[in-house]
């Protein structure tokens, strides 16, 4: 009877060894997130404070299925320059989809938008300014109930980040939308400023009873930054 008892001891002490190992590992992992997404979210910064800049970026989907329909790439050219909370930007880009190309060129200048017509000439648009999406990608900080897993590494003088997202809460099975993943790989430079995001999200859809799985890839690069001809060649 002792005997028993104290194997049953030795396995309680055992259970509460692993369980206060496991609860170490889990706040240690917690805290080294917060950190990383701390160090990231600086680097974020650091890019809104940016003067001015030049993005190239490059999107493209693809189809499991080889749906031609479902499949195109994105070329997109983005200068921009920000003083005083006004935002000046001109974004030229060019979409293939079928192998068909279309092109377009607007800009915001003072708060007002203009687009590029056929004959080149920019005429004035009446609709809201809006900062281009590739910008916003670069500038929007990662909140930690997002992101559902992080690791760091260093490559080539740089910090790359590679951020696992929580699914989508606009999934939806109903309408034929579901995600699979979502990937982010941000890269830092060695002065701690963002230059780079990487994309991949995969989902599946489900369209007239047919499922596809899609893959959208997004490479957004800092390319130029602080430069006194980019406001020029905006105007």
């Amino acid at each position: 009877m002792d005997k028993t008892k104290k194997l049953l001891v030795s396995i309680i002490a055992v259970v509460l060894v692993v369980i206060l190992a496991i609860g170490f590992c889990f706040l240690w992992s917690k805290q080294n997130m917060e950190t990383d997404l701390l160090c990231l979210n600086q680097a974020i910064t650091a890019f809104s404070g940016l003067e001015n800049g030049e993005l190239q970026s490059v999107s493209s989907r693809s189809s499991a299925n080889q749906d031609a329909e479902m499949e195109y790439i994105d070329q997109i050219h983005l200068l921009f320059s920000q003083q005083e909370n006004q935002l000046d930007y001109l974004l030229e880009q060019k979409s293939t989809q079928q192998q068909e190309t279309t092109s377009f060129c607007y800009k915001s200048v003072s708060g007002k938008m203009f687009y590029q017509n056929d004959q080149g000439i920019w005429e004035e648009e009446d609709f809201s300014n809006q900062v281009p999406s590739v910008l916003a990608e670069m500038l929007s900080t990662l909140e930690q109930q997002n992101v559902k897993k992080l690791s760091v590494v260093k490559k080539d003088g740089n910090t790359v980040y590679q951020v696992k997202i929580q699914p989508s809460s606009l999934s939806d099975t109903i309408g034929g939308y579901q995600d699979i993943s979502y990937i982010k790989t941000y890269t830092v430079d060695s002065e701690g400023m963002l230059i780079q995001i990487k994309t991949e999200n995969q989902y599946v859809v489900n369209q007239n009873g047919k499922e596809d799985t899609l893959t959208v890839t997004t490479e957004t690069k800092l390319i130029n930054k602080n430069q006194s001809s980019i406001p020029d060649a905006i105007q």
